[in-house]
């Protein structure tokens, strides 16, 4: 299992400067035993990055209203999830992003791999530890390194107060090629037969949303992270069989880089920040029922309907041969037919989040 984090990708935006890593995904998903599918209706259901990585890879919500009691956001008994205080800075998010609410039964999709005999990865473009800015600061220092072999994070922690900062290249390396190496090295490090789960998210073009707004830096940046990864994907990917691949957007461009392609109609700012990229790519093998060729008909049947992380996060599950939590609104896309009619209050996506750019589907 295998997710490729590009942070703030809109579909938009992947169709004006990520052409080469969308032409590599549409080959390798033509070659014999694979099957790939760009789904068009990616939904997000937080503001942020957080609210948008939490529900894949633990299958919770949050940063919306903190439920008292009589707010639930779950049908189903649900039980809190509270960020690490240590983790935590008064000004680094909304109050009500410190807290998630998880479904009975939930876990974190690295815990379950481990379980299951998977090797692990997780990593951020920066120096991770005692950070307010990344998912794993909802769970606890000393579990998360329990449940994880191999961080990227690491890279980037040095002495305190010299910590790299997130820029697009590491001196003449482009820094998402740091991450994507060690992925590749994992992979031929551990024999063929011994499942692998990992999780990249690449924050270059998520950065260039703060200051002043630079079109041209905007565009050099997503230039060169589109070389970087389709040459990556198409180096490496042929040889990662029993492989699911999620190349994704956790959410939209936003910030005031956003606004440079803002035009006249009134939903354009939503397809900016509410439609992520997502592409979803299976290799020959994955899964053991159904068949690879049902689970790849039903990907691209679903390919227009509303998917949102949460059913990105039960379509893993079910690819790694788990069982869900209890997530009856989560649909898998691999096996289940998502209708293309679905609303966003079946999909639970927020009303701020649903308003104009997803109007028919409300």
């Amino acid at each position: 299992m295998l997710v490729l984090e590009v942070d703030s990708l809109s579909r938009r935006n992947a169709a004006r400067f990520f052409n080469q890593t969308r032409r590599a995904l549409a080959a390798l998903g033509s070659q014999p035993g694979a099957a790939g599918a760009e789904l068009t209706r990616s939904a997000c259901v937080g503001k942020s990055s957080i609210p948008n990585q939490l529900p894949l890879l633990a299958g919770c919500l949050a940063g919306g209203p903190v439920p008292d009691g009589r707010q639930q956001p779950w049908s189903a008994a649900h039980r809190l999830m509270q960020r690490d205080p240590r983790w935590s800075a008064p000004d680094a998010h909304a109050p009500n992003e410190a807290v998630a609410w998880c479904p009975q039964g939930s876990e974190w999709l690295h815990m379950a791999a481990r379980r299951a005999g998977y090797a692990t990865f997780l990593g951020h473009e920066f120096c991770s530890r005692g950070s307010p800015w990344v998912v794993s600061s909802f769970l606890p220092e000393g579990a998360l390194r329990r449940e994880v072999d191999h961080f990227h994070d690491d890279l980037f922690c040095f002495r305190k107060g010299t910590e790299l900062a997130v820029t697009p290249c590491v001196g003449r390396v482009p820094r998402a090629s740091l991450g994507l190496t060690q992925i590749a090295r994992m992979w031929a490090g551990y024999a063929s037969d011994r499942p692998k789960l990992a999780w990249l998210n690449m924050a270059a073009v998520h950065e260039m949303k703060y200051g002043q707004p630079d079109p041209w830096r905007f565009r050099a940046t997503c230039e060169r992270l589109d070389r970087t990864l389709s040459k990556w994907l198409l180096r490496h990917v042929p040889a990662m069989r029993d492989t699911l691949l999620i190349v994704r957007g956790d959410h939209g461009i936003a910030g005031l880089i956003g606004s440079e392609w803002r035009g006249p109609h009134p939903w354009s700012a939503p397809e900016e920040t509410h439609n992520g990229f997502l592409h979803v790519l299976l290799q020959a093998g994955t899964g053991r029922q159904p068949s690879a060729s049902s689970m790849s008909e039903q990907l691209r049947a679903n390919r227009q309907a509303l998917v949102t992380a949460l059913d990105l996060h039960k379509t893993i599950r079910g690819a790694m041969g788990l069982p869900s939590p209890s997530l009856p609104f989560a649909r898998d896309v691999l096996r289940e037919a998502v209708s293309p009619m679905r609303s966003c209050r079946e999909a639970r996506v927020p009303p701020p989040l649903c308003d104009g750019f997803w109007q028919d589907f409300i």
